[in-house]
């Protein structure tokens, strides 16, 4: 795992860490012994990613990668904006960003973290590459066979489990796999294939507190169809398959064809939260609430290397990937109950899941990509480009208030006992609803459909890239980095379709800046590179980097599927009707199950072409201004070889991010808190554009909350990175590192989007960069500290140890009530204690603390053949990490206490058991 220059040989056999001379990038490697020996919770790449010292974990980004095991925080980002690449083909998720699937173990050979200041080479990413080698068939017949497995008796009971004094959660998980490579014919033609199989069954357990509030709702409400559990099943399957052919043609032509690929199943997996805002689900209801997820991803890679004289290479591949990711939540209840079954309070949702309705994720991208180097003199040459096209990507989707809604300002706790003198006649309290939310769903009850409803599809999207790089020999010493990249993308922002965006329509109508014109193609991402390495005594024992350049990602289209929602023939629109306070709003005389629905629901029509009459619709429109966001990145380094085999390395990086997305409030009521009607020309109580669709539509209603993702955010990220790395032959090899951070953001994220982490809006809608706005960042580890090994001791015995520490990182505490009445329920928690509002990510959760461990026992005979046993402890300590997974509503009855564990981690003490033959 070196960083910074430091790479270590594939090969780690020697005591010598080899130490890059001429590379200014801040980059760490995973090689082959580690990534077999060390402990893996859940064998994912990802996972042995985050031991580098740029890296950590960091929540999955979307309800459809619940599965993966987690993702990547690099830059204190969210995982969005790192870009894998796999034997040089693209692996993004371009729907949500991240990996877009998962690769059997057995078939990688190395994985490589260009954490900062990477090349020209690489693009579309603002954040991070992960390079993933897989590997290859050789002349020599070789293989394995492997199984592990956990079960209930070898893990220690849970922390929530523990403190609800209940008995311990069923648990069982299996892996099996292997893989088989070797010579169809000898130095020539070469095959080698590899697959995993995973079966898990988990029980997620929830706080008491949670479930306790799920019964007292339950006995409120005898019409819900909930069926209150603290325990919620959730099986898992997994299968991964790679397979490789390569071919030498002659000694200057190589071929070689790459196919992968993962197929998935869980049951209630939307279940647990997404990150740390939504609602624990306390409901098996099994009329209402449970869920299926299924996935299927492929991708396909062709690449031919010729080396053209003596100097030059060239590989030209070819790539076809796809993926297909439905969640599907059935239900024999008529639709036009859902909104009265679909129920959301501060520390709880029953009924259908909020967060992930019936959706479907589906991509399909052709890569062609051609990468030129040549030595020319002291020169070292590469440029190239590629091009992609996606002939259909993004969802089909029907949001959670299409499909009905309803939300309350307090727990059914505080509602049914009264304890804050706000519902003196409990659930049946004129107001007690904070909002009411129905749409198309409700009425056609369906699921999506191509054209319409829930059709939130890009069809034909284009990107062309282009890049020179020069690695510079200026002397015998000192080597300059220099490149230069241009990005295009053609038709990313919707562009063929967002004209007929029907919310857009109506601003534009009415002759809102934001109907001003569509958003423009951006011509001008281009990426200039510098760096330098300086081998100071020329002997490779002192290295100084020094680099900085500007990084383009790509606005991922997750951002804007709710505006291409509103752009197709049939609209996936939803009224959002809304209280400000209890009794105070457009609710304000509303009785859950008892008052009739709103005039807007029986004339709400199935399949909408238009705007609905006067019926207060959420509704969303692609920012005119949106851009591709980027970053500007300045890093130095130094790197000390002390001995032949031991090194250290320290590294300081700034990175300022610029055109981030964030969710912003267009439409909301006015009152006293707008600086800017003072004088109330926009009358208070009404919504902004009242006035105006009332003048032009003769509708005062016709808008409601109105969203729009801008790329407008601002983040700031400071790293200190160190590390030493020792290698003593094959018995032993160690790395250790420290890193601090500092990652301020605007909202709390850096690279966020919509959907799992993202920056919510602001207080103040006209005032994204106002008071309270600026705070630490999600992923703010302010301090992380990682120390892994692998020991070789006598009678072929083998320890593998992980410890990582790490401070606690933030999370936002709201009030839970819209104090300024403009309609958003996102104020600050006022502290008791000063009287004050907090601020943005102003609290902070528990330190995380965990020790994994491996001992194994090899047999070896003949020259090739090993059998190992080995054992996998797990969170030694039992340590309950909880990461950032705190409640942070204040009218929650467990406000400030966690709720879940931070992903990425061990939830408890645990025992894997495993062999593995080699040959």
């Amino acid at each position: 795992m070196a960083m910074v220059g430091v790479v270590e040989e594939i090969n780690a056999s020697a005591d010598a860490v080899k130490v890059d001379t001429t590379q200014s990038v801040v980059a760490g490697s995973i090689l082959t012994s580690e990534v077999l020996n060390l402990p893996m919770l859940n064998r994912t790449f990802m996972g042995l990613v985050t031991l580098t010292p740029s890296a950590r974990p960091a929540p999955i980004l979307n309800s459809t990668k619940l599965t993966f095991g987690g993702g990547i925080s690099v830059g204190g980002a969210a995982g969005r904006n790192v870009m894998t690449e796999v034997d040089g083909a693209e692996n993004r998720d371009a729907i949500v960003g991240g990996p877009m699937m998962n690769f059997t173990l057995e078939g990688v050979q190395e994985f490589k973290l260009l954490a900062h200041g990477f090349s020209a080479q690489y693009g579309r990413s603002n954040n991070a590459v992960v390079e993933v080698v897989t590997k290859s068939g050789t002349n020599q017949l070789h293989g394995s066979v492997f199984a592990f497995g956990r079960s209930s008796g070898l893990t220690a009971i849970e922390y929530f489990n523990k403190v609800g004094h209940l008995p311990k959660s069923s648990y069982d998980r299996e892996q099996v796999g292997g893989s088989v490579g070797g010579p169809v014919k000898k130095d020539k033609f070469f095959l080698f294939g590899a697959v995993e199989r995973t079966n898990q069954t988990y029980t997620q357990v929830f706080p008491t507190a949670v479930y306790n509030e799920a019964v007292i709702l339950s006995k409120a409400l005898p019409n819900l169809l909930m069926v209150p559990s603290q325990f919620i099943p959730q099986p898992f399957h997994d299968f991964l398959a790679t397979g490789k052919a390569d071919y030498h043609v002659n000694s200057r032509h190589s071929l070689f064809l790459r196919y992968a690929q993962q197929n998935q199943y869980a049951f209630d997996d939307q279940f647990v939260a997404v990150n740390s805002t939504n609602p624990p689900h306390p409901d098996t209801g099994p009329r209402t609430s449970y869920d299926r997820n299924t996935s299927l991803l492929w991708t396909l890679v062709a690449s031919h290397t010729w080396a053209i004289g003596n100097n030059s290479v060239n590989t030209l591949m070819l790539q076809r990937n796809y993926y297909d990711t439905k969640q599907l939540m059935p239900t024999d209840v008529p639709s036009k109950e859902w909104p009265l079954q679909n129920l959301t309070f501060p520390s709880i949702e029953v009924g259908r899941t909020g967060p992930s309705t019936d959706q479907e994720f589906f991509q399909k991208w052709w890569q062609i990509k051609d990468d030129y180097a040549r030595l020319v003199g002291s020169h070292s040459l590469k440029f190239g480009g590629d091009y992609n096209w996606f002939p259909e990507m993004g969802m089909g989707i029907i949001l959670g208030d299409q499909m009905g809604r309803i939300r309350f300002f307090d727990n059914p706790s505080t509602i049914v006992n009264n304890t804050n003198g706000r519902y003196p006649l409990g659930f049946q309290t004129p107001g007690a609803v904070s909002s009411l939310g129905f749409g198309e769903g409700v009425f056609c009850g369906c699921t999506w459909k191509r054209g319409g409803p829930g059709d939130s599809r890009i069809l034909g999207m284009k990107g062309v890239a282009s890049y020179f790089q020069d690695d510079w020999k200026v002397t015998p010493r000192l080597t300059m980095n220099l490149g230069i990249r241009w990005d295009l993308d053609i038709n990313h922002f919707g562009q063929k379709i967002v004209e007929n965006n029907r919310t857009y329509q109506v601003l534009k109508a009415i002759g809102s800046e934001w109907g001003s014109h569509i958003p423009r193609i951006p011509y001008n991402n281009f990426s200039p590179r510098v760096g330098l390495a300086w081998d100071v005594t020329g002997n490779g024992k002192n290295v100084i980097r020094v680099g900085g350049g500007l990084y383009w990602d790509r606005f991922l289209m997750e951002s804007g599927f709710r505006a291409y929602g509103l752009s197709y023939p049939v609209i996936d629109v939803a009224v959002g009707l809304v209280n400000t306070g209890v009794g105070v709003g457009q609710l304000a005389n509303y009785v859950y199950n008892v008052s009739p629905m709103p005039a807007s629901f029986y004339s709400f029509p199935a399949y909408p072409t238009d705007l609905p009459f006067n019926a207060s619709l959420t509704t969303t429109i692609m920012s005119p201004w949106v851009k591709n966001p980027y970053n500007t990145q300045e890093h130095v380094g130094y790197t000390r070889t002390i001995k032949s085999n031991l090194t250290a390395s320290v590294d300081y990086t700034h990175i300022l991010g610029i055109h981030e997305t964030r969710n912003r409030e267009l439409n909301p009521i006015e009152g006293a808190w707008d600086k800017n009607d003072q004088d109330q020309h926009l009358p208070w109580g009404r919504r902004r554009f009242s006035t105006a669709t009332e003048r032009v539509f003769g509708q005062p209603n016709m808008l409601g909350a109105t969203n729009t993702y801008e790329t407008t955010n601002l983040s700031k990220f400071d790293e200190l990175s160190t590390q030493l790395v020792y290698h003593r032959g094959n018995n032993i090899s160690l790395q250790g590192s420290y890193t601090l951070i500092y990652a301020r953001a605007y909202g709390g994220i850096i690279a966020g989007a919509l959907g799992g982490p993202q920056a919510p809006k602001a207080v103040n809608a006209d005032e994204p960069y106002g008071p309270g706005e600026w705070g630490p960042a999600a992923n703010d580890e302010r301090h992380r500290v990682v120390v892994s090994g692998v020991f070789s001791l006598p009678g072929g015995i083998q320890a593998s140890p992980i410890l990582q520490l790490a401070s606690a990182r933030p999370y936002t505490a709201i009030q839970g009530q819209d104090l300024n009445v403009d309609g958003q329920n996102t104020d600050f928690w006022i502290d008791p204690a000063t009287g004050k509002p907090t601020a943005v990510n102003s609290q902070r959760g528990s330190n995380t603390y965990n020790f994994d461990t491996r001992i194994s026992k090899y047999f070896k005979w003949g020259e090739s053949k090993s059998l190992g046993f080995f054992g996998e402890l797990y969170n030694i300590t039992n340590r309950a990490n909880f990461g950032n997974y705190y409640v942070g509503n204040s009218r929650a009855t467990n406000f400030r206490q966690p709720f879940s564990f931070q992903i990425g981690y061990p939830t408890s003490r645990q025992l894997q058991l495993g062999a593995r033959f080699s040959f």
